[in-house]
């Protein structure tokens, strides 16, 4: 784990493939960036390991911005 970091209490074990409609990522360290957590990909794989696409009609993330919207951007 990263210095500076608290484990989160979890009061359920999880699955080894958990299934359902929602799955939440809790991400808790930027490693002293102040923007960005720098997750450069996520992938999803289905019972059949196959992989599940992500779009803006099943995936989203908050707060939802760019680069665009930093401090100095233009």
């Amino acid at each position: 784990p990263p210095p500076n970091s608290c484990p989160i209490p979890q009061q359920y074990v999880t699955p080894l493939f958990p299934s359902g409609h929602i799955i939440k990522f809790l991400l808790t360290s930027t490693w002293s960036d102040p923007h960005y957590i720098g997750l450069n990909g996520l992938q999803i794989f289905d019972a059949y390991d196959r992989p599940i696409p992500l779009h803006t009609g099943n995936a989203s993330a908050a707060p939802l911005s760019s680069v665009a919207s930093l401090p100095g951007s233009s």
